[in-house]
């Protein structure tokens, strides 16, 4: 008798469970046993890197409160606490995740996130710094203003690397040198050649492109913030992003296939870079350097007259903004224009 009494009170007990687990897992309108429902919101989103966002989650049936979790592409974004039911989602890299609300794994609510790189425009006049800084480490989208005239070398930098075949889809026919330290005290201005020709981020390089260039398109590129400074054998190769400015006098600086010092007048524009010597040998390597044998007076054509802001002087001294037909005194040599 007593057994029979303690069989029927574990079985209404059981009776009693199977209820209550049948109304918490039982779907919306009724239709028998079921699940309860968690539902995240929103359930798609489309970020860019480096973005931020909050997801709630929503439960129906009484549920007790969910667990979170990346269930893919834990590489691509990070979660963290903001409150009970919801949850910061950062954008870190360009990919697709999705993030999971579940309980007890009998049900879940997931989010489907797919992140894009950011977007980052670049000119050559105005400070980029700080939208440098704000991406570093991230990957963007690039769009760099920057004019390049053909057949002559120009100094380049950038925060980020390009591969030989971003080089040759943007810049087509292009020759790249890396600079660096020769065997005495002086520069290196080594050919790159093949799958060896990448541009190293935050490190400047001379190229010469055969057709003129002003715009540029770089995908999915990591943003480096670093000075964009490189030292070998006693001199400073000193690249720009902070805006136009004056060089100071003294420096060195390439134009028209020289290396010509400043006399304080001239200006740089952003991912260009300049050259300080800091040792005497540094200087007297600077001083004897040409990237041709033109010597004396040179003859150029007006049509192609470019002297990246040299001061222009007539051959009574009179500085000249705008020289027509004639002989003129540029940085210290005698050119002639057609």
């Amino acid at each position: 008798m007593r057994k029979t009494k303690l069989l029927f009170i574990l079985v209404l007990l059981m009776t009693a469970a199977n209820s209550a687990i049948a109304q918490l897992y039982a779907p919306p309108g009724g239709g028998g046993v079921g699940l309860s429902t968690i539902t995240l919101t929103p359930n798609n989103l489309t970020m860019t890197v480096g973005e931020t966002t909050t997801v709630t989650c929503t439960v129906s049936g009484g549920m007790a409160l969910p667990s979170w979790r990346i269930a893919s592409g834990s590489s691509y974004i990070s979660l963290s606490l903001t409150g009970n039911n919801s949850r910061e989602v950062t954008a870190l890299a360009p990919g697709t995740a999705t993030i999971e609300c579940y309980h007890s794994g009998f049900t879940s609510g997931t989010c489907t996130v797919t992140v894009i790189p950011a977007e980052l425009t670049l000119n050559e006049v105005t400070d980029n710094t700080a939208a440098i800084s704000a991406l570093n480490g991230k990957v963007a989208n690039v769009t760099l203003a920057r004019t390049i005239k053909a057949d002559t070398w120009s100094t380049f930098v950038v925060p980020f690397n390009i591969d030989n075949a971003t080089l040759l889809d943007q810049f087509g026919d292009v020759e790249v040198s890396a600079i660096s330290g020769n065997n005495g005290e002086g520069l290196a201005f080594t050919p790159l050649t093949g799958e060896d020709r990448v541009i190293n981020a935050n490190e400047p390089v001379i190229l010469k492109v055969s057709a003129d260039k002003s715009e540029f398109t770089f995908n999915n590129v990591t943003i480096v913030k670093e000075t964009p400074t490189k030292t070998v054998n006693g001199a400073n190769i000193v690249g720009n992003y902070g805006g136009e400015k004056y060089l100071g006098e003294g420096v060195y600086y390439i134009a028209r296939n020289e290396l010509l010092k400043s006399d304080g007048t001239q200006k740089i524009q952003n991912f260009r870079a300049y050259f300080e010597a800091v040792t005497p040998g540094a200087k007297a390597f600077f001083e004897n350097f040409s990237f041709s044998e033109a010597t004396g007076v040179k003859t150029i054509d007006n049509g192609e007259l470019i002297i990246d802001n040299a001061v222009i002087y007539d051959l009574q001294g009179r500085r000249v903004a705008n020289p027509t037909r004639g002989i003129y005194v540029v940085n210290g040599k005698k050119v002639v224009i057609k």
